[in-house]
């Protein structure tokens, strides 16, 4: 009985072992096929790089569109490019946003533009270089093209509305591939030391307080040099996190936007003469675009908003301080901001019912025998209220620095934090620096 187990067991395992023998030998020969196969799609693949157009033509694309499956898996196997992606479902298409970046308020705003890959059939591998894109500024503002340097298939966004839809590139459509970020323009924004950031403006180097002790890498500037942008990263080796925007005249950061991702690499498409900055990541996922032109004129807006809450605070705290002497007349503020300039016209008009005259640093002299603040005109005395520098500290925080000076023994300093309330600046804490 137990000599018949044994023998029953060993039938058993033979059978076994034979099977799996079996299963290897046609495994083997399977496997010997599929490398007989991939052999000639490589040599068939060769064949057509060799007749393909040369590289980034119209010409090229056309004969890509025009192979069947078979050969444009061949050119893939023999280097062509990485197979493409099918083209893009319904689903796909209705995931295409635009949405604004989460974050402060800032002048220069920022927009990103995501989920308009699979438009481009670009195969997974394929990353920015292989982009094309064309922005115009058109009646609606700014809009920008995207494709795939050898595809006609594309996506374009509008993006002051946020509209977006997939497209197909036309022969006639130029684009620009997205140059390198960390560009070695010497003039640049960069960081100098770990306090400082540094940029060179008409021959001259231009040195801005840098608190967050971070690396910047030039990026661009703008056509009239006054703004200069740069890439954020934490250290050497890191992804990059921002973009860094400087202006120059005031000598302050103005505005930091953040990137939607980390990006070990960001590539850029800049015009300062349309006016736009379009940064892509390096793996081709998201594109965030600036509208520079834009985001200078809120700069400018805000700027003389900011001037604004401290010069009528300036204002309130004199008329409250005459109300002890009814009898005193409040005298003239002539304006100077920054240098010893004059504001406009239309600033002036801003203070036409604030309870004292308001006019121009140029309206007024001091005179040379006692030094007091005259009205050209009336020979009135007054106070020069002069606007001596703004440091940007956030999106709604900002520093200012000021002066009165209405006789040799009238004068005073302040330094003003102001912040931005419910769309409003206004002054939140004044501190004096120095009197006479």
């Amino acid at each position: 009985m137990q000599r018949k187990r044994v023998i029953v067991l060993l039938a058993t395992l033979g059978a076994a072992l034979g099977l799996t023998l079996a299963i290897y030998a046609l495994d083997r020969r399977r496997s010997a096929g599929e490398a007989r196969r991939a052999q000639a799609h490589l040599v068939r693949g060769k064949n057509l790089l060799r007749q393909s157009p040369p590289e980034g033509s119209r010409e090229r694309a056309r004969w890509i569109r025009g192979l069947n499956r078979e050969d444009r898996l061949a050119w893939a196997l023999a280097g062509g490019e990485p197979a493409r992606s099918p083209e893009p479902t319904p689903a796909q298409i209705a995931a295409l946003r635009v949405r604004a970046l989460q974050r402060e308020a800032g002048p220069f705003g920022g927009n990103v533009f995501e989920n308009w890959r699979p438009l481009l059939e670009m195969g997974r591998s394929a990353d920015a270089h292989s982009l094309r894109l064309n922005t115009v500024r058109g009646p609606g503002g700014l809009e920008t093209t995207v494709w795939a340097a050898d595809t006609f298939a594309g996506a374009k966004v509008l993006w002051a509305n946020g509209e977006t839809s997939p497209v197909t590139i036309s022969d006639t459509l130029t684009g620009s591939p997205p140059l390198a970020a960390r560009t070695r323009d010497f003039t640049g924004l960069r960081t100098f030391d770990e306090a400082n950031l540094w940029a060179m403006r008409n021959q001259e180097g231009v040195s801005i307080p840098w608190e967050r002790r971070s690396r910047v890498h030039p990026l661009a500037s703008t056509a009239t040099d006054r703004y200069r942008f740069g890439l954020e990263q934490s250290n050497a080796g890191k992804p990059f996190t921002a973009i860094v925007v400087a202006d120059l005249e005031e000598k302050t950061v103005v505005d930091i936007v953040p990137l939607p991702g980390p990006a070990q690499q960001a590539y850029r498409v800049f015009n300062p003469e349309t006016g736009y900055l379009l940064v892509v990541d390096s793996a081709g996922t998201w594109l965030v675009m600036l509208d520079i032109k834009r985001g200078a004129e809120t700069n400018a807006a805000e700027m003389d908003d900011i001037m604004e809450a401290v010069i009528r605070h300036e204002i309130d705290e004199y008329l409250s301080s005459l109300r002890a002497y009814p009898n005193h007349r409040p005298r003239c503020h002539f304006l100077s901001l920054r240098g010893k300039k004059d504001p406009s016209d239309a600033f002036v008009k801003r203070f036409a019912n604030c309870g004292a005259a308001v006019k121009k640093f140029s309206q007024c002299h001091v005179t040379e025998d006692r030094g007091l603040v005259e009205d050209n005109l009336t020979h009135e005395g007054g106070f020069i209220f002069t606007i001596e520098s703004i440091k940007r500290v956030s999106p709604t925080e900002a520093e200012v620095e000021s002066n009165a000076y209405g006789a040799p023994l009238a004068g005073s300093g302040y330094r003003d934090r102001v912040v931005r309330k419910g769309g409003k600046w206004v002054v939140a804490e004044r501190k004096m620096l120095w009197i006479s």
